[in-house]
């Protein structure tokens, strides 16, 4: 496995190629809000024995990052552009992504604006519409972001999220990262969370495949998700037993092998497509 520097003009990222020279798979891991690409630290090492991959942080999410293109206009389709600026750098056509929580809800953007550049994706603890608590909370938050530090925001938030003892870890580590990106960019990542009041429905309708991986206790989300599934050929869900939300952290172990077998899946059946044609 070989680390290539990352060009500052861009998105932060890290690249880390497969031993194989000849593997031209790439895998675009994106993490969850307040968190960075540390998060990834279990899965970096056993996808590398399989892909390439790039792990990019967020825009706002590492520090003293430029930022003049999301400042202006922060929006989740300028976030999916920036993504697809740092593969359009590094002249990838084509990649499998991965991502958790807040990554998940960039993927079904990156899917409604560059559904071709898309070969699969994986969705950890995915967020598809908000229950009527988590609007709730919202709403709440809302009114103490006004009075209250925002790590505090934050912190109350992560533990309503992940309240039980052993979601304690992923708690402990979002809030850990979350106190590198400040308030400025927290909050503007804040608001834009008002914007996720369904998924398009044009997800459920593209072709592209997707696997939806949910800790069973991932009680503010998971019911959801189950309702938009309900209609979807090409999304298949599976809960992982006695785990929460951030599901790479939890379960690393699990995590790792169904996202591997899911991704070994898609690679293989693109290349029976073209030995066919």
């Amino acid at each position: 496995m070989r680390i290539i520097s990352t060009n500052q003009r861009l998105l932060h990222h890290k690249m880390y190629k497969h031993d194989n020279p000849l593997n031209d798979t790439w895998v675009v891991l994106l993490h969850g809000l307040g968190g960075n690409s540390v998060i990834w630290k279990k899965q970096i090492e056993s996808f590398t024995e399989h892909y390439n991959v790039i792990t990019i942080d967020l825009p706002g999410h590492y520090p003293n990052e430029p930022l003049a293109k999301w400042e202006f206009n922060n929006s989740f389709e300028i976030c999916a552009d920036m993504i697809m600026d740092v593969l359009n750098h590094h002249y990838i056509q084509k990649a499998h992504l991965v991502g958790i929580s807040l990554g998940s809800v960039i993927i079904h953007q990156m899917i409604q604006q560059y559904p071709n550049r898309i070969a699969s994706a994986v969705l950890g603890g995915a967020i598809t519409e908000f229950n009527w608590f988590s609007k709730m909370l919202l709403k709440a938050g809302n009114y103490l972001k006004k009075v209250l530090p925002y790590i505090w925001l934050y912190a109350i938030f992560a533990h309503v999220i992940m309240p039980r003892k052993h979601h304690k870890k992923a708690r402990w580590i979002f809030i850990r990262e979350a106190k590198k990106m400040g308030s400025h960019a927290f909050l503007k990542w804040f608001s834009l969370a008002n914007d996720i009041t369904r998924t398009p429905i044009g997800v459920n309708e593209s072709s592209i495949p997707r696997l939806y991986l949910s800790g069973s206790e991932d009680y503010l989300f998971i019911s959801k998700l189950n309702e938009f599934l309900e209609n979807d050929s090409y999304g298949e869900l599976v809960q992982i037993p006695e785990c929460g939300h951030v599901c790479n952290i939890e379960k690393p172990e699990m995590f790792n092998k169904l996202t591997i077998g899911f991704m070994n899946q898609q690679v293989n059946l693109e290349r029976v497509r073209k030995v066919s044609n």
